[in-house]
């Protein structure tokens, strides 16, 4: 699954209001793109369903609406069926058109469904619930999914992965890296550490953040 991309330009204004107003032509379908757009550009209509609350008959005639306006195209059938915005620009301009307050709001929403019901996806891209978390304000599963993937990086000898995973942790929990996460015992510093950047004189001040 392709999360929204943490570091995406803002659309130009000119170009955003000719987008919009694209959108806003599409009534109730303009809300299923601005949700699927918090998602991420690919999104998967079982995480689709599962955090509105719209029936499925509904959701699916919302898509079909989007599919025909352009908006955003299938890329698969039946249980595993997805979709994909035909334009980057124009799910910026869809998530960029939510209050900030509600793109946390989704942003957590997200993360707690892909908890609840994609097991497999927690176990293979915990970066994608971290980077949710993190969107949603939520720093300690932040930072725990952060580490997670970081961990997973180490496991497969893939170390400059893992150092940019650690460079993505929120710049609150570099700045506090010998503080264990809430439900991990393991801190940034552990984590640093396992991918031989501590080896390196790593400093906490002294890593990005990309959040």
């Amino acid at each position: 699954m392709e999360s929204a991309g943490e570091d995406s330009a803002a659309v130009p204004a000119t170009l955003k209001d000719s987008l919009m107003a694209r959108l806003d032509r599409l009534d109730e379908a303009r809300d299923v793109a601005q949700i699927a757009a918090v998602v991420g550009r690919q999104f998967a209509f079982a995480l689709l369903a599962a955090i509105t609350s719209r029936d499925r008959a509904a959701l699916d005639a919302a898509l079909d609406k989007l599919i025909m306006a352009g908006i955003v195209f299938p890329e698969g059938r039946g249980v595993e069926r997805s979709f994909s915005f035909k334009h980057a620009l124009v799910r910026d301009a869809a998530y960029e058109s939510l209050l900030l307050g509600r793109r946390r709001e989704w942003h957590e929403r997200i993360a707690r469904a892909l908890e609840q019901s994609f097991p497999e996806l927690v176990t293979n891209e915990p970066e994608v619930l971290a980077y949710h978390f993190a969107e949603a304000g939520l720093l300690p599963p932040a930072c725990d999914y952060r580490m997670r993937a970081g961990d997973r990086a180490v496991e497969r000898s893939a170390y400059q992965e893992a150092v940019a995973h650690l460079a993505a942790l929120p710049k609150r929990a570099t700045n506090a890296s010998s503080t264990p996460v809430p439900g991990n015992p393991r801190t940034p510093f552990d984590h640093a550490e396992s991918c031989g950047y501590a080896r390196a004189e790593y400093r906490p001040a002294e890593v990005p953040s990309l959040s």
